[in-house]
């Protein structure tokens, strides 16, 4: 009779761990999705002030390594208010999709939100905080948006008002990569691409765009839209030289 290397009892602990893993993969599909795109995202913005911080980066172990490997030029020039306008409008998105029961995308743009307050801090040394016309039309858009979702629970209304002012807030970047893609950090653009495709996995019937609840894949559609413009601009599209 052959006697097996280890007691069946030491195995059983190693099958229910495997067992509860395989359980929260399939039931809470949402909430992995969720979680693994946020987690992709939050890359990006590591390496986005990599790009725009340079100095120090260039020859620090942990990120010189990136300046080659993903073509890192330390030409983007950050503006400081762009990003104030969008954590704040990053977070009113998670508070309207905690409201409406989307745990996915409430981590997704949670994870923006900080990733947001991140770049806001590290640029203030290098940024600028030249303000625009639109600027303040942004943040009244998001403090209605936060008016319409607690005081009339109206999470689409709310929903469409942020995604609004994130375009409005995006004009600089979505002009400027026309006239200068250098300027933008293309592998960015592309990690960003990359976690909005991943959330989309998130939604509650993935494969079925006519199932899509709107406050649940509004804000990850235009985000997925959004950067894969400045992806196919940052990576297809030169500059014309100047003469």
């Amino acid at each position: 009779m052959v006697t097996p290397c280890l007691p069946s009892g030491m195995l059983a602990p190693f099958f229910s761990a495997i067992g509860v893993a395989v359980n929260i993969l399939f039931e809470d599909r949402a909430v992995c999705m969720g979680a693994l795109a946020a987690l992709v995202a939050s890359a990006a913005y590591f390496v986005y002030i990599v790009d725009f911080v340079g100095g120090r980066t260039r020859s620090h172990p942990l990120t010189r390594w990136m300046w080659n490997r993903f073509g890192l030029t330390g030409d983007t020039h950050p503006r400081l208010v762009s990003w104030l306008v969008w954590m704040l409008l990053t977070l009113t998105m998670a508070i309207i999709n905690v409201r409406n029961g989307s745990p996915a995308t409430a981590i997704m743009c949670g994870v923006y939100c900080c990733g947001n307050l991140a770049l806001l801090i590290a640029s203030l040394k290098c940024g600028t905080w030249k303000i625009k016309w639109y600027d303040p039309v942004c943040f009244l858009l998001g403090g209605i948006a936060l008016i319409l979702l607690f005081g009339e629970d109206s999470p689409r209304a709310a929903t469409v008002l942020v995604i609004v002012a994130d375009i409005i807030a995006g004009i600089p970047t979505f002009a400027g990569v026309v006239t200068n893609p250098e300027g933008e950090s293309r592998i960015g653009w592309r990690i960003f691409l990359a976690g909005g495709l991943i959330n989309v996995l998130a939604f509650a019937r993935p494969f079925d765009p006519f199932a899509w609840g709107f406050v649940e894949s509004a804000y990850t559609l235009y985000i997925v839209a959004a950067t894969l413009y400045l992806t196919l601009m940052t990576t297809f599209w030169h500059s014309s030289p100047r003469r």
